[in-house]
């Protein structure tokens, strides 16, 4: 992806474009992730966040709220795939809706919860360094 280049990884890379953009004002961020209570009662392994979407939406909700967003975490249960996100648009297209001031759709509050303080995050370079470039098939 990207080549390895830096630069071009740099522009899509969502910490980065929030740090280099500065100070952000009537922004909203909603981070839906999957969040199950615990492991499967039958023992198996718990896959519902296979790629840590619960710590990426905690991590970027922490850099956005450093830099005048207004962050929110919304988590549910059940896997990163369609059903998920058919449960986490009904919960969170209201509130979009609300604030565009739609047609007798009140305005609520973002749901989900502000990222903690003490968010467990990704490792920074993680969110910074361009994923390895992959040798091409042949």
């Amino acid at each position: 992806m990207f080549g390895g280049n830096s630069e071009a990884w740099a522009a899509f890379d969502p910490t980065t474009v929030i740090t280099r953009h500065g100070h952000f004002s009537a922004t909203s961020r909603l981070f839906a992730v999957s969040a199950e209570a615990g492991p499967p009662a039958d023992g198996r392994p718990d896959l519902s966040n296979p790629e840590g979407q619960d710590r990426a939406g905690q991590t970027l909700g922490t850099v956005g709220s450093a830099h005048g967003i207004e962050c929110s975490v919304l988590a549910l249960p059940g896997s990163h795939d369609w059903q998920f996100a058919a449960q986490a648009f009904s919960a969170a297209l209201p509130w979009p809706a609300g604030r565009l001031s739609t047609p007798a759709v009140p305005a609520i509050p973002v749901p989900g919860a502000p990222p903690a303080l003490h968010a467990p995050s990704i490792a920074v370079s993680s969110l910074t360094d361009p994923p390895a470039a992959k040798p091409a098939a042949g």
